[in-house]
């Protein structure tokens, strides 16, 4: 009989980010492991019932099943999620009661607090899935305060995790280091896997931009430094005509906003919003994948999705200088460039980034092969086997 695993993400499965890093990996595990998911999902999504039925009928046919509460954003709710996680509890309560689940998959923080408690009551093997510091990324996103309940309470269920999980899966190998450290823990109680990518939906691009194209892929908010990108365009505009390709989801006005202010006219840039699953469609030859995430401690643990997006679809990148396993990857297979995490750009950085751009044809073939060495879903598949196996032997 195949052991049965459920899989905790606060996290929408019909939302794009979890498309590409909670199904892509899935369906694989599938094949060998009975799956349940148990999510939140965002009204607007529910309501498209083309993409519910589309999802529905993909989990069907690879006989997963699917339990998942409606996802609540207020200002009264906000503050530990309180409705949700109450809800996610009571549910799963009697979920993991009737059906004797071997694993507990927690993704992130959010379902921990459920994952930690829950086993007070059963027994089950606890993988805590942190992703990145996400409690360091909300201080540093300003979107917490370092003096609130929120923190105390995150780093308290953080020490928690970490101790009392059964394995702990992180995104990068300067993550790993720092948490045996930290927490004097075993080595082999960590595993490390990048995020990766649907390959199938990222395929190099026969058809190449008119123009070279810098491309900003996904949020921006307070994740990203968009000046810097800005500032990169003006910068190489004074040697090369090319244009801005922004690919963004709900953030349309606050982009023209700033495209303005920094004199850039409405024929110079593109902002599309799409699907996930189109979104590689418009990855194509003759750009440059471009992204600064802002500085902080929460870079240990980042490891970008776009960049195998990138990769994928054969384009160079070019970023700040990340964590050493981010900057190793793209300094040893020569796929792009890392600079300086500073808010300017010195002329050996544009000397270099021009000399990229003179050459740019050259990339295609080596960054997908490096996207396929690094990042498919199925070496991620892998390595979560690896896991569950170790788990439930």
């Amino acid at each position: 009989m195949k052991k049965k695993v459920l899989y905790l993400s606060y996290d929408g499965i019909l939302e794009p980010l979890g498309q590409s890093q909670i199904l892509s990996y899935i369906f694989e595990l599938s094949t060998k492991y009975e799956i349940t998911i148990f999510s939140f999902e965002k009204k607007r999504d529910i309501l498209d019932t083309i993409k519910l039925n589309r999802l529905k009928e993909d989990l069907h046919k690879k006989k997963i099943n699917w339990n998942y509460l409606i996802f609540h954003k207020t200002n009264f709710l906000n503050i530990l999620k309180l409705f949700d996680i109450i809800n996610m509890m009571i549910s799963l309560f009697f979920m993991i009661k009737n059906n004797k689940f071997q694993i507990l998959h927690c993704r992130s923080y959010l379902t921990g607090i459920v994952g930690i408690f829950l086993k007070i009551f059963f027994k089950y093997n606890l993988i805590f899935d942190m992703r990145g510091f996400w409690i360091e990324e909300r201080l540093e996103w300003k979107i917490w305060k370092r003096k609130s309940i929120k923190f105390y309470f995150f780093k308290f269920l953080e020490k928690l995790l970490i101790r009392y999980s059964n394995s702990i899966v992180t995104l990068t190998y300067d993550a790993k280091e720092y948490i045996i450290k930290k927490y004097h823990i075993s080595k082999e109680k960590i595993f490390v896997i990048p995020t990766c990518a649907n390959l199938n939906l990222f395929k190099k691009n026969n058809n190449n931009f008119d123009k070279l194209t810098l491309i900003h892929l996904g949020a921006i908010g307070s994740r990203y430094n968009f000046e810097k990108f800005l500032l990169l365009y003006q910068e190489l505009k004074k040697e090369n005509d090319l244009k801005i390709l922004i690919i963004n989801k709900n953030e349309n006005e606050f982009i023209k906003n700033k495209l303005k202010i920094n004199n850039i006219n409405d024929n110079e840039y593109k902002i599309l919003s799409l699907d996930y699953n189109e979104v590689g469609k418009m990855l194509l030859g003759n750009s440059i994948g471009v992204f600064f995430p802002i500085e902080g401690f929460y870079l240990k643990g980042y490891f970008p999705t776009k960049m195998a997006e990138f990769l994928s679809s054969g384009l160079p990148i070019i970023t700040h200088e990340i964590n050493n396993h981010v900057n190793n990857i793209i300094k040893d297979n020569k796929i792009g460039i890392t600079l300086k995490n500073s808010s300017t750009l010195n002329d050996e950085e544009i000397i270099k980034i021009n000399l990229l751009i003179k050459n740019i044809n050259e990339f295609k073939d080596k960054c997908s092969k490096v996207a396929e060495k690094y990042f498919s879903s199925n070496s991620g598949s892998k390595i979560y086997d690896i896991i569950y196996t170790k788990l439930t032997s």
